[in-house]
């Protein structure tokens, strides 16, 4: 009987500089999502049957968590944010989720703050800017305001409407994820 083998691939990536990342998690459409403690949530793409220094490709930086609380929703609940004020979240980011579909992304911080992401269609780059990997745009879509603490879990349930977010003072919340509201 021949014996099964099975390779691995030990990618050396520096995913957030020098800090730790919290939480990772991987799109069915091939997408990996990375959140760490230097505040910034960041897109990576999986190319498979590659070699090791290749498997990874950075895709973006996400920002937007402390600048929603910040501004607000605009009044159709996308995030109000102005280009001088988009950064990254100011406090570490606990854990990102994509959705079971994988066209949406969560992410939630020490700040209490849930994000909602998707990708926004290609950009052109403007003057003097770089054109982003894959024609890929993801920016904030929407947010959900509820915690009080540090956002520690969130769990999609497996049709996509509906979130669960956990917190460090032992709140849970489901939302209705088009209305972003409470149940």
């Amino acid at each position: 009987m021949p014996k099964a083998s099975c390779e691995l691939l030990t990618p050396q990536i520096a995913w957030h500089e020098t800090q730790p990342v919290n939480s990772i998690d991987v799109s069915p459409i091939g997408f990996v999502a990375t959140g760490g403690n230097d505040n910034a949530v960041r897109l990576w793409r999986l190319r498979l049957n590659k070699e090791a220094s290749q498997a990874v490709c950075f895709l973006q930086d996400l920002t937007g968590h402390s600048t929603v609380r910040r501004r607000g929703l605009t009044p159709t609940g996308t995030p109000a944010l102005s280009p001088s004020l988009r950064r990254r979240a100011s406090q570490p980011v606990n854990i990102v989720r994509f959705s079971p579909d994988g066209l949406t992304l969560v992410s939630a911080a020490d700040d209490g703050m849930i994000m909602l992401w998707r990708d926004k269609g290609e950009q052109r780059a403007s003057f003097g800017e770089a054109q982003r990997a894959g024609g890929m745009n993801w920016g904030p879509c929407g947010a959900l305001r509820g915690h009080c603490a540090d956002v520690y879990d969130l769990c999609w349930s497996p049709s996509g409407e509906r979130l669960l977010s956990g917190a460090v003072d032992g709140s849970c919340i489901v939302w209705d994820v088009a209305k972003s509201k409470v149940l």
